[in-house]
């Protein structure tokens, strides 16, 4: 099986993961990044890249999403609001 190449440093062993097709290709790792989940005021989520999706109980983390199903970066979640509609959500839940 082929090895993932290894960081040359410390910011890149704490910043980087493999992309889905570089894996086991040799190339070096990408950066990592998190896909933003914005619940709604109807309870619907939204990602950073474009997509939805609907809970019907707690949201993405509550139902074991830790990686976004679209675009496979992790997940950093933002709860709507009341009090905070203009701005949107006001809590962020990130893993």
């Amino acid at each position: 099986m082929n090895e993932l190449p290894k960081p040359e440093n410390d910011a890149e062993k704490s910043a980087t993961v493999p992309g889905p097709q570089q894996r086991g290709s040799g190339l070096s790792a990408v950066p990592c990044s998190r896909c933003e989940w914005r619940e709604d005021d109807d309870g619907n989520w939204w990602t950073e890249c474009d997509r939805a999706f609907t809970f019907y109980v707690s949201g993405p983390h509550g139902n074991g999403f830790e990686f976004c199903p679209y675009c496979g970066k992790p997940i950093e979640s933002k709860v709507f609001s009341e009090n905070d509609q203009t701005e949107g959500p006001a809590t962020t839940r990130s893993r």
